[in-house]
């Protein structure tokens, strides 16, 4: 597996074609043997792609569009593979445990979400929905991997995903939709803390995604009955406030102010 893992990462200065046909061959390799440490080996060429696209933009963003069209590429070609007849549910599952992760972290550098989101949106469809709802809340705690200046987007696509996969649990609901929360919480309050001017946007298109995530939610409130109901509305009561506060913050942080204490305290009743 270690050879594997080293053969996965591609040269700083990788072209196109290099990045294309080292992806289309470790797919094939996994069309024959769809194991778990060929699809960890599709996940770390993508992150090592995502690491330098999104390097590259940074240094000189002449070639934005250059880069954006090469992720896209990447990401097209992976979710032809998984729409293909060879594609089995085992090829599926596997690659689903660390895709994500990856997925949206090259994602961020294509110009728009839509070729991250077909993605994990075909894992929502085709994978386990509660296997599902943790494997994109973990990818969602991996704050300290991602760029700061792409949080945002990053967490956009993945919190749009769980926002997918939540209606199809069909039990214990309250109990994910709860792990859930903390998760998108866990990424906002991450978020607030190092925002500027500059990407002020990318923070305000987050809030939008949680509030999009907080409507599946409510609808989810609709289905459900008794003491479940209860328990589901009473937590979006309370992730919607720590949303009012979160608009707050950014508001605050612009103007020089520390973080208000009302956030902490609604922090506190959710991940009771």
């Amino acid at each position: 597996m270690a050879a594997g893992a080293s053969a996965a990462f591609l040269p700083d200065n990788f072209s196109v074609e290099e990045a294309l046909f080292a992806l289309r061959q470790r797919l094939d390799d996994f069309s024959v043997a769809p194991d778990y440490a060929t699809a960890a080996a599709i996940s770390l060429l993508l992150d090592s792609a995502a690491d330098n696209i999104a390097g590259w933009s940074l240094e000189d963003e002449s070639h934005v569009y250059e880069v954006a069209m090469i992720a896209q590429m990447m990401l097209r070609q992976v979710y032809r593979f998984l729409t293909s007849p060879s594609c089995n549910q085992i090829a599926v599952d596997s690659l689903s445990l660390g895709l994500p992760n990856s997925v949206a972290k090259l994602g961020v550098v294509c110009w728009d979400f839509s070729a991250a989101r077909d993605i994990i949106q075909r894992f929502a469809s085709k994978c386990s929905p509660r296997d599902n709802v943790l494997i994109l809340c973990e990818a969602l705690d991996k704050h300290s991997s991602i760029r700061v200046v792409n949080s945002s987007s990053y967490f956009i696509i993945l919190v749009d995903g769980i926002g997918k996969v939540l209606p199809l649990i069909q039990r214990h609901r309250a109990h994910n939709i709860k792990i859930a929360m903390r998760a998108v919480i866990g990424c906002v309050k991450y978020t607030i803390p190092v925002l500027d001017e500059h990407h002020g946007r990318n923070a305000i298109a987050l809030f939008n995604a949680a509030l999009v995530f907080s409507n599946t939610v409510q609808d989810m409130c609709k289905t459900t009955v008794d003491e479940e109901k209860e328990e589901l509305t009473a937590l979006l009561g309370l992730f919607a406030l720590h949303n009012i506060v979160g608009y707050g913050e950014i508001g605050f942080l612009f103007l020089g102010y520390g973080r208000c204490t009302s956030s902490r305290f609604m922090d506190d009743q959710i991940l009771q």
